[in-house]
């Protein structure tokens, strides 16, 4: 007999008791794709990739938000054996699926599906499937992929520009410093941060003067609380004069991290 309701299912997936793994596998099959939702995380939380080939069979169900939960569950449960499931999935009809499968890929750090990332990174039609690959390609530090990602940081997207510019910055790679600083100006301002950001980790050498302008110009004070931040990262006399002169920003959040940034920055 099914497990009634999803609460039910819950319920017996907080144990996390493997004597409750039958029970919890037979809900994988119950009619409500509710409770079969709940059973993939349920399995998940186990925390064992024993429970892995179930949670792979259940990345073919026919309910997207099941297929999404039991991604998301393969990830929790470690299974680094999932590649060829979760690359599958990249050709998913619903795009909530392919963006999961690309984040895992990334979580579990499966390399070896790097080329189908990469392709879905070039061509997914959905934005935040292109987003997820090119997060998990930063993860896996997939150099080959930085030219795709330098192009992303033009893509009309705004969550695809603000993810490649996450990877570029992971990714370190010599191209990555003037594309980065090439998105100082994006409207959007989480977009401008997560290139600061990358700057920081790049560490190229023209950087300092674009981030001391924008600690001092930028519009957003969480951008230039950001650029506080990494003008500590960068150090160096001029980042020193920026960040006292940051200390008097009229924000407050822009005061402490040029406060902080001082403490701690490098001269």
């Amino acid at each position: 007999m099914f497990l009634r309701t999803p609460e039910a299912v819950r319920a017996l997936g907080v144990r996390r008791d493997p004597a409750d793994r039958p029970a919890l596998r037979a809900a994988l099959s119950a009619p409500d794709p509710a409770i079969r939702a709940v059973a993939c995380s349920a399995l998940g939380w186990q925390r064992d990739a024993a429970v892995g080939p179930w949670l792979r069979d259940a990345t073919t169900d026919p309910a997207p938000a099941v297929r999404v939960a039991a991604i998301a569950a393969l990830a929790v449960a470690r299974d680094v054996g999932a590649g060829l499931a979760l690359a599958d999935r990249l050709d998913d009809g619903a795009p909530p699926v392919r963006a999961a499968a690309a984040r895992v890929l990334g979580f579990l750090g499966l390399a070896a599906h790097a080329p189908a990332l990469r392709a879905a990174l070039a061509t997914d039609a959905a934005a935040e499937v292109r987003a997820e690959a090119a997060r998990a390609l930063g993860r896996l530090g997939d150099a080959t992929s930085a030219p795709l990602l330098v192009e992303a940081l033009t893509a009309p997207a705004a969550c695809l520009r603000h993810a490649a510019a996450q990877a570029l910055g992971r990714l370190g790679t010599g191209e990555a410093g003037a594309a980065l600083q090439g998105r100082l100006d994006d409207p959007d301002a989480e977009v401008r941060a997560a290139a600061l950001r990358g700057l920081a980790l790049v560490r190229p050498r023209d950087a300092l003067g674009p981030a001391c302008a924008a600690l001092a110009n930028d519009v957003d004070p969480g951008v230039r609380a950001t650029a506080a931040v990494a003008l500590g990262r960068l150090g160096g006399e001029a980042a020193q004069a920026a960040l006292r002169r940051g200390t008097a920003d009229p924000h407050p959040e822009v005061r402490d991290r040029a406060r902080a940034a001082l403490a701690q920055s490098p001269r």
